[in-house]
């Protein structure tokens, strides 16, 4: 089985703390405003937290990431939020997959995109229907949280794609290929 990535994760502003984790050749992911901070394999998010910006608004965060040297970028969509206008929650397939299909070409290959499905939102089988949706859109991954994912998820949607998730604790990331560990101070 290979080893777990983890990303050191940064989810506020902490440039001091970012370039140390940099420097001691960690892999941290970062908020948008902080790339500048960040250098080695970084990760970024577009959207983050909400998914209640608008949709070039995220495409725009994203490119200028992968500008700034992001390899893997997580992208919230407006579903997080209910903020996908005009949609009901059996209706969220196409304005989904038009997202995706706007941050895909915001974000070319090599560098990695992956989609936020909450699964503190969403059951297993809305979660695995939402991630279809990411695959068939052109998301390479998706991550299962916005703050903590719920890892008894993981497996059903490892079936579709690579899972990301986040959290504070290991116990998060069981099943998944990345883990965003937002305890930046981790015991070595």
């Amino acid at each position: 089985m290979p080893r777990m990535k983890i990303y050191r994760t940064f989810l506020t502003s902490q440039p001091e703390e970012i370039i140390a984790a940099c420097a001691a050749g960690h892999s941290v992911c970062v908020p948008p405003n902080m790339l500048d901070f960040a250098t080695g394999d970084v990760a970024s998010f577009a959207g983050y937290p909400t998914g209640n910006h608008h949709q070039l608004v995220k495409a725009s965060e994203a490119r200028l990431a992968v500008q700034q040297g992001a390899r893997l970028i997580i992208a919230v969509p407006s579903i997080i939020s209910g903020a996908m206008p005009g949609t009901t929650s059996t209706g969220i397939h196409e304005p989904l997959m038009a997202e995706i299909v706007l941050l895909r070409e915001a974000v070319p290959h090599p560098t990695t995109l992956a989609i936020m499905i909450d699964t503190q939102k969403f059951d297993d089988a809305q979660a695995l229907t939402l991630a279809t949706v990411a695959k068939t859109s052109g998301a390479d991954a998706i991550c299962t949280g916005v703050t903590e994912s719920r890892p008894h998820s993981h497996p059903v949607l490892a079936s579709v794609l690579p899972v990301i998730a986040i959290g504070r604790s290991s116990a998060c990331a069981q099943d998944a290929t990345i883990w965003l560990n937002t305890d930046i101070n981790p015991a070595e």
